[in-house]
């Protein structure tokens, strides 16, 4: 599992809005479990009409990782793995919200000793750090667009971070997810003992590094790689999982039935000027696609395909949220006239 925590500099207090990820993956690489993300709202703001998550969400008082939550997840996993008729072994922590108290049927629960995660654990070989990376730049990217952007210069930083909600960083999960390659997964099952090393293997450090070059990531201007690094890894050495009492989760449930949300996000969340507050239309999207295309050709783009793919997919979602038309629909507004004019011919007259 994985804690991101938004923190500000040293010796100022800490802000409090965080999620826990849980990253699953094979040992080669080829399939990655969509991310689980634990967040404190059960329904953000931001949330508002979309249909469809970029990743699995779940929501607890302190965004930690809960054997109810864990139960939920191997259960999905369980019924996905039976539906392909597979069955898996799965590594897991040895964690106290990791519990084994639920059945399944395609999936075997194999526990780490305890204090070994660091050593053999392959998630914490290289694959999470890599990952981190990954998010943090995607981070950085959009904060620092967001201040070019910005008309006001004496706006304070935390006032601009807020402007990048839960929803976002949901997106920014996935994407950083998809960018962990293959290899990057596989040196690190190698360098956990998982795989027989052949002498191709580099070490987790190296994989990391190696993995997350300058190509892979662009880190703004004046922020050095040692910056970058001591940013990455803030949030080391945060809790992300604990036992509930029945009172801590009656507690939970009560708060999340009388709000819908916990006070510390819905204080840190962006008001009317929420772009997700509105439901974009396909109008919406082609004019947007014109402003891309637009954007590309002044900029000198060379490659279009992903602009191309992109365009696909918005006509295709329209397509399928589109009721289908039929040719009753094209004469609703006519009235039909039909009168036979010989034994082998009829005409038909349309009148609005």
């Amino acid at each position: 599992m994985l804690a991101f925590k938004t923190a500000e500099a040293a010796g100022s207090k800490i802000a409090k809005e965080r999620v826990t990820l849980l990253l699953a993956c094979n040992m080669n690489g080829s399939e990655k479990l969509e991310p689980l993300t634990i967040g404190k709202s059960c329904n953000p703001r931001c949330f508002k009409n979309v249909k469809r998550l970029p990743v699995d969400y779940e929501a607890n008082k302190n965004s930690w990782m809960s054997n109810d939550i864990w139960s939920k997840w191997l259960k999905k996993v369980d019924n996905v793995m039976r539906k392909r008729k597979r069955n898996i072994v799965m590594l897991c922590d040895n964690c106290a919200a990791h519990g084994d108290n639920v059945r399944l049927t395609n999936v075997k629960l194999v526990y780490l000793p305890p204090n070994t995660t660091s050593l053999i654990q392959p998630m914490d070989q290289g694959i999470i750090a890599n990952f981190k990376r990954h998010y943090r730049s995607l981070v950085l990217r959009q904060l620092m667009t967001t201040i070019d952007q910005d008309n006001e210069s004496s706006t304070h930083a935390s006032e601009l971070a807020k402007k990048l909600t839960l929803l976002y960083s949901l997106h920014m999960v996935k994407e950083a997810w998809s960018r962990v390659t293959t290899e990057t997964v596989v040196n690190c099952y190698r360098w956990a003992s998982f795989v027989k090393d052949d002498g191709a293997g580099e070490p987790a450090s190296a994989v990391t590094e190696d993995d997350t070059n300058e190509a892979a990531i662009d880190l703004p201007i004046g922020v050095t790689a040692d910056e970058f690094s001591d940013y990455v890894a803030i949030d080391n050495d945060l809790p992300v999982a604990a036992d509930s009492t029945d009172n801590e989760i009656c507690a939970c449930v009560q708060e999340a039935a009388d709000n819908g949300e916990s006070d510390e996000e819905a204080a840190s969340m962006p008001g009317p000027e929420d772009e997700s507050s509105e439901t974009a239309t396909f109008a919406d999207a082609v004019g947007s696609l014109r402003v891309l295309r637009a954007y590309l050709e002044t900029s000198g783009c060379q490659n279009y395909e992903r602009f191309y793919e992109l365009s696909d997919q918005i006509y295709e979602l329209n397509r399928k949220n589109s009721v289908q038309k039929t040719i009753k629909d094209f004469f609703r507004d006519f009235i039909v006239f039909t009168f036979s004019l010989s034994n082998d011919c009829t005409c038909i007259l349309l009148a609005v």
